[in-house]
C-alpha cells in the first residue's frame, strides 16, 4: 500500500522545507553571513523513507540528507543554527553545515570521509541484535561516489555475514565533485550483485516510498539487510565553493531539471487532486516564511567563545575496583589481562569481544581471549582480516550502548583503520559537543624485543596515535597494571587504545602485597631517589630495571613507570625532576615527534625547571628507523641496557648547577579590536564575502544595480568571478545604493568594501553607530579598572602591614596523595587543603576572627566565613566564600568550597559580610612571592605561592611554599601576626591526613 494523502501532503511539505532551507543558504552565502553550504537539492525524495522510521530506528544520513533528517524530527531552526556555527547548533560551532547529529533523535553525527559512516551503522545494528531488538532498523545513505570506499564493501560484507537488521541505500546523482561517475561506481562495474538491490526512480518520492517500504518489512521480520540504488539529481553544484557551470553544458543543467522530484512530486498531486497549485503556492510561502524566520532567529544566536572548543575532548575519565587478583602471588601480564577479561563479561552485560582468532580453540595469538568463547558464547567473535572492520564497528556498538573490548592482532597492522580511529573513534564526542560518547577499548599487542618480528610485528606507534586528540593511550608494564588499567578503561566513557607490550606478557611477576586501583594518567614511582630522575613505559622498563641493577649508584636514582601516554602525568614527573635537577628518557618509539619528545619539552618551557636543571635532559629511543627481521637490524636499533647505563652516566657526571639567567616577561599579547565594517547611522557596508576553498579575490564582472537605485533584502548587487566559480553578492537589507566602490573589471580582495547602502528598512544587517563603540585614547575599547570602586573605597583608611614565611609543601602534597585528591564529596585541590589549615589556625586566633565595619573593628566571631580569590576572565577577580567555615567536617568543607568557587563562574553573587580572612593564590601563574592587599570587611589576606624547591644549607633539597600575610596594622600588632602566620605554617607542614578518611 502506497501513501496516504495525508502522508503525501506530509511528505510534500517535508520536501518543500527542505529546498527552502537551501536555498536560504545559498541566498545567506551570496550576502557573506556565512562560511559554507553543501545542498541536498535533488535528493529531497529520501525524506519518504523518514517516515518508514520509527522510533529506536537509527539512522546514518550523510550531507545530502536534509530533507531525511527533517523527517526524523530535526527543525529548520536546527539547522539554521548548524549553518551559522552557533554555539548551541548539534556541534557547538565544530561542524560543517550539513553534517547532521541528534543522539536523542539516533541521528549519528556525520563526518566529511565518505562512507566511514557505514561500518559504525553496522555496529549499531549489532547493537540492536544483541540486544533483541527485533523489528528496529538502522538506516545508513551514501553518495555514488562512496561506492569505491574500502569501507562501503567491508560494511556489506559484515552486515551480510552477520545478517544485520540495516538498510544500506546509495543516492546516485552521477557525480563526485566534478567527475561523473556513470562508469566508475561500483554499480557500473558490476561490482554489487545486482540481485540484492533494488533500483529506484529517486525524483519519484512514491516509488521510492514504496521500494523503501518493502526493505523496511524485510528488515523489521529479521530478513536484513537490504540494499538500495536511488537514481537522483544534484540540482546545485557540489557546493557553494563550486560552479557546476566549469564542467556541464547549460542543456545538461536545463535536462537535469525536468527530474527535479520536488516539481515532479507537486504535479503528480495536482493530477491526483490532492493539492490544486494555489494550495500548494499558499503551503510554499508559509514555508520559505517560516525558513527565513528560523534562519533570522539563528542569526542572532550566541556565537562559541574562545575556549570552547577545549571543552569534550575528553569526557569522563573514570577510576576502576582495584584488580581482584591473588595479592603477593605470581602472575604473567597474559593470564592476568585473561582474568580481567573473564571478569568483565562476568560482571557486565554489554561487554562483548571482536577481533582476529579470539574465539577457542585459539583464544587469540597471544592467547589473551582464551576460554572466553566457550565460556560467553555470541560475546566472544572471531573477525575478518578487516581492521577497518573491526574499528568501525567498534565505534558503533559503543555510540549505541554497548562495551566492546575490540583486539587489533598486531598494532602494526591497525593502517586500515586509521580513518576509523582518527575520525570517528577519537572524534565523535568532540565533533558531536558530547552528545554522542564512544566507550569502546581497542588493545592491541606491540614492541619489539622479540626476535623475527620483523617491520610488521615490532612496533609501538604510540606517538602517532597521541597526535589525535580524544584517544586515551595506555601501556602497561606489570599484571596489576594490566588489569587494573583496563578496569579503569571500563569505568571511563572515552576510547582508550591498550597497548600491550608483547615482550613482558609472559613474564613472571610477584604481584604487590597490597593492590589498589590503577587510575589512567597516574605514573608509578618504581624506586625514589634524589639525584636522577629516569621515566620509561612499556619494554623499556625491563631495559631500565635491568640497567638500574648494574650501577653502583642506582640508589639515588627516581625511576618512573610513565604507563599512562595520554593523559600522562606531568604532576608525578615535574615533582621529581624538580627535585633530581636531571633527566633521562628511555623509550621504544621512534624518535621524531615523540612522547619522549614532548615530556622534554613541556618541562623545558618551565623556566624553574630550566633554570634548576644541572643536566640537560637525554632520550635513549629507537632512532628514525624501522626495525629488521634479522635479529641484529632489531636490537641495533632499540635502546639496550648498555645505552641506558651510559646515558644516565653522561648526565651524573654533570654536578655543578648552571648559573641561572634573570627571567625576562614574555612579551605582551596584542589585543586587536576590528573596527572595520561600522559606517555612519542608517548605512550598510557590502564587503565581498568569503568565496570558500581559500579563495582570496575575485574580479567584479557586473554590477547590476546603479547608485540610487531602490534594493529589497536578499536582492542581487552585483556579480564577481574567482578561478573556480561566478558569484552573486546580495543585499541583506532594504535601501538604495549610495555608492559603488570598486568598478568593474576591478579585481577585489575578500572583505574588501565595494559598495555602501542607504537603509530605508528593518533589515538584519545594519552597522552599529560609532557612538556605540567607545575607544580609549590608545584606540582599545575601554576596560574597568583592576579594582572595582567599592573596593576602592574600602579601603580607605587601612593601614597596611606585611609578614613572609616559608612552609615545607611535602605534608600537604603527601596529603593530598594519599587520597588522590578525592572525598565523599568529590575532587579537592592542594588549595583546599591549605584553606582548611587556615581555618583551624583562626580557631586558634580568635583576633584573626574580627572584621572591619565603618573604620572600626568588631569582636571575634564565633563562627566565620573565610574566602579565597577566584580568577576568571579579562582579568577579573571575585570572592569565593566557604560559609561558617569552622563548623564543617572535611567532607563538607570540600563540598562548601566547590559550590563557593561554582557559584563564582555562575555569576552568583555571595555574601562576603562574615568573611574574616582572604586567601589568594596565583601558582598557576608562576609567581611564587606576592604582597596582597587587605579587602574590608576581611582583617587580613593571605597569599598562597606556587611550590618549587628549595637547597637548604646542608644541601638537601625542599619543595617548599611561600605564604606572605598581609594585615590592618591598626587592629593587629606584628607579633600577634606572626604567631598566627607560623600556626599556618605548622597546619601545612604536618597536616593530619587522618581528617581525609572522613
Amino acid at each position: 500500500m502506497g501513501l496516504s494523502n495525508e502522508e503525501k501532503i506530509r511528505l510534500l511539505k517535508l520536501m518543500l522545507t527542505s529546498r527552502a532551507g537551501d536555498l536560504r543558504e545559498q541566498r545567506m552565502i551570496r550576502q557573506g553571513k556565512g562560511w559554507f553550504h553543501v545542498s541536498g537539492m535533488g535528493h529531497e525524495s529520501m525524506g519518504a523513507i523518514g517516515l518508514l522510521m520509527e522510533e529506536g530506528d537509527y539512522c546514518f544520513p550523510f550531507y545530502r540528507d536534509r530533507a531525511l533528517v527533517l523527517s526524523r524530527g530535526i527543525t529548520s531552526y536546527d539547522l539554521a543554527l548548524t549553518f551559522y556555527a552557533k554555539k548551541e547548533s548539534s556541534s557547538g560551532g565544530r561542524q560543517l553545515p550539513a553534517h547532521y547529529s541528534n543522539r536523542k533523535l539516533n541521528i549519528w553525527s556525520h563526518l566529511s570521509p565518505i562512507a566511514a559512516h557505514w561500518l559504525p551503522a553496522c555496529g549499531a545494528a549489532w547493537g540492536l541484535k544483541l540486544d533483541g531488538k527485533q523489528g528496529k532498523v538502522v538506516v545508513a545513505t551514501v553518495g555514488d561516489g562512496g561506492s569505491r570506499q574500502g569501507d562501503f564493501f567491508e560494511a556489506i560484507c559484515f552486515a551480510k555475514e552477520h545478517n544485520l537488521p540495516v538498510i544500506f541505500v546509495v543516492e546516485d546523482n552521477g557525480f563526485a565533485i566534478s567527475t561523473k561517475t556513470d562508469r566508475m561506481n561500483a554499480m557500473a562495474l558490476k561490482e554489487l550483485n545486482e540481485d540484492e538491490w533494488v533500483l529506484v526512480d529517486g525524483s519519484n518520492p512514491q516509488e521510492v516510498y514504496e521500494k523503501a517500504k518493502e526493505a523496511f518489512e524485510k528488515v523489521r521480520h529479521g530478513k536484513g539487510p537490504a540494499f538500495i540504488w536511488s537514481k537522483v539529481e544534484r540540482l546545485s553544484s557540489h557546493s557553494s565553493a563550486d560552479d557546476q557551470r566549469n564542467y556541464r553544458s547549460e542543456e545538461e543543467i536545463t535536462k537535469m531539471g525536468l527530474r527535479d522530484a520536488v516539481t515532479r512530486f507537486k504535479n503528480d498531486l495536482i493530477k491526483e487532486k490532492v493539492l490544486s497549485q494555489e494550495q500548494i503556492n499558499e503551503i510554499e510561502q508559509e514555508i520559505e516564511i517560516t525558513v527565513r524566520d528560523a534562519y533570522t532567529k539563528a542569526e542572532s544566536a550566541a556565537d562559541p567563545q574562545p575556549g570552547d572548543e577545549k571543552k569534550n575532548v575528553f569526557g569522563s575519565i573514570g577510576i576502576g575496583k582495584a584488580p581482584t587478583l591473588t595479592a603477593g602471588e605470581k602472575y604473567r601480564m597474559a593470564d592476568a589481562i585473561n582474568f580481567t577479561f573473564k571478569d568483565a563479561l562476568s560482571t557486565n552485560k554489554d561487554v562483548c569481544f571482536f577481533g582476529e582468532d579470539v574465539e577457542d580453540p585459539l583464544g587469540g595469538v597471544f592467547k589473551l581471549t582464551k576460554g572466553l568463547s566457550s565460556e560467553f558464547p555470541g560475546r566472544v567473535v572471531n573477525s575478518p582480516l578487516a581492521e577497518s572492520t573491526i574499528l568501525g564497528v567498534a565505534c558503533g556498538l559503543a555510540s549505541y550502548g554497548k562495551r566492546p573490548i575490540f583486539e587489533i592482532q598486531f598494532v602494526d597492522f591497525i593502517g586500515p583503520a586509521l580513518n576509523q580511529l582518527f575520525n570517528n573513534i577519537a572524534l565523535l564526542r568532540w565533533r558531536s559537543n558530547g552528545d554522542w560518547t564512544c566507550p569502546a577499548i581497542i588493545y592491541a599487542p606491540c614492541g619489539g624485543y622479540l626476535p623475527g618480528g620483523a617491520i610488521w610485528h615490532s612496533q609501538t606507534n604510540e606517538s602517532a596515535f597521541a597526535h589525535f586528540p580524544g584517544l586515551l593511550i595506555v601501556m602497561p608494564s606489570t599484571p596489576e597494571d594490566a588489569s587494573g588499567l583496563l578496569l579503569s578503561a571500563l569505568a571511563s566513557e572515552e576510547p582508550v587504545l591498550f597497548l600491550i607490550p608483547k615482550h613482558l606478557l609472559w613474564a613472571p611477576r610477584e604481584l604487590p602485597a597490597k593492590l589498589g586501583p590503577i587510575p589512567i594518567g597516574k605514573a608509578a614511582v618504581r624506586h625514589e631517589g634524589s639525584d636522577l630522575t629516569v621515566v620509561a613505559w612499556g619494554n623499556c622498563t625491563e631495559v631500565v630495571e635491568s640497567a638500574l641493577s648494574k650501577l653502583d649508584n642506582g640508589a639515588g636514582i627516581e625511576y618512573i613507570d610513565l604507563r599512562s601516554i595520554v593523559p600522562w602525568d606531568k604532576e608525578t614527573i615535574i615533582h621529581s625532576v624538580s627535585k633530581t635537577r636531571r633527566l633521562v628518557i628511555v623509550q621504544e618509539d621512534t624518535i621524531n615527534c615523540s612522547v619522549g619528545q614532548m615530556i622534554i619539552t613541556t618541562l623545558m618551557e618551565d623556566h624553574v625547571i630550566w633554570n634548576s636543571m644541572i643536566a640537560p635532559p637525554v632520550l635513549v629511543s629507537k632512532g628514525n628507523v624501522h626495525i629488521g627481521f634479522n635479529p641484529v637490524l632489531e636490537y641495533s636499533s632499540l635502546p639496550d641496557v648498555e645505552r641506558v647505563i651510559k646515558a644516565i652516566n653522561k648526565t651524573l657526571a654533570v654536578s655543578s648547577a648552571r648559573t641561572p639567567m634573570a627571567a625576562s616577561e614574555m612579551p605582551t599579547e596584542l589585543k586587536e579590536v576590528q573596527m572595520a565594517g561600522f559606517a555612519q547611522k542608517g548605512h550598510k557596508i557590502i564587503r565581498l564575502p568569503n568565496l570558500g576553498e581559500g579563495l582570496r579575490e575575485a574580479r567584479m564582472i557586473e554590477i547590476f544595480k546603479k547608485e540610487g537605485e531602490k534594493v529589497s533584502e536578499d536582492d542581487p548587487l552585483c556579480e564577481v568571478e574567482t578561478d573556480k566559480a561566478i558569484f552573486p553578492v546580495e543585499s541583506s537589507v532594504e535601501g538604495i545604493i549610495g555608492k559603488w566602490l570598486v568598478k568593474e573589471d576591478d579585481i577585489i580582495q575578500v572583505g574588501q568594501e565595494i559598495a555602501e547602502i542607504i537603509i530605508t528598512g528593518e533589515g538584519h544587517g545594519a552597522n552599529k553607530p560609532h557612538e556605540e563603540i567607545q575607544k580609549a585614547d590608545d584606540g582599545h575599547i575601554t576596560e574597568k579598572g583592576a579594582l572595582s570602586s567599592e573596593i576602592i573605597k574600602q579601603l580607605s583608611g587601612v593601614l597596611p602591614a606585611s609578614l613572609g614565611v616559608v612552609a615545607e609543601w611535602e605534608g600537604v602534597r603527601k596529603a593530598w596523595s594519599s587520597v588522590r585528591g578525592r572525598s565523599k564529596s568529590g575532587a579537592f585541590s592542594y588549595t583546599t587543603l591549605v584553606a582548611w589549615a587556615v581555618v583551624k589556625a583562626l580557631e586558634e586566633f580568635p583576633a584573626f576572627r574580627r572584621l572591619l565595619q565603618n573604620g572600626q573593628v568588631t569582636e571575634p566571631q564565633k563562627d566565620f566565613d573565610i574566602g579565597f580569590a577566584v580568577a576568571l576572565e579579562n582579568d577579573e577577580l571575585e570572592t569565593a566564600v566557604i560559609p561558617k567555615a569552622n563548623t564543617l567536617n572535611w567532607a563538607d568543607f570540600v563540598k562548601a568550597y566547590r559550590e563557593g568557587l561554582n557559584k563564582v563562574k555562575e555569576g552568583v553573587s555571595q555574601s562576603k559580610a562574615r568573611t574574616s580572612l582572604l586567601l589568594t593564590s596565583m601558582g598557576p601563574l608562576k609567581i611564587r612571592t606576592g604582597n596582597p592587599i587587605v579587602v574590608p570587611p576581611a582583617l587580613c589576606t593571605l597569599f598562597l605561592g606556587e611550590p618549587y624547591f628549595e637547597t637548604r644549607d646542608n644541601g638537601e633539597v625542599k619543595e617548599v611554599v611561600a605564604l606572605d600575610f598581609s594585615f590592618d596594622h591598626r587592629w593587629a600588632n606584628g607579633a600577634g601576626a606572626g604567631r598566627f602566620l607560623k600556626q599556618i605554617k605548622d597546619n601545612i607542614e604536618k597536616f593530619d591526613e587522618s581528617i581525609l578518611k572522613e
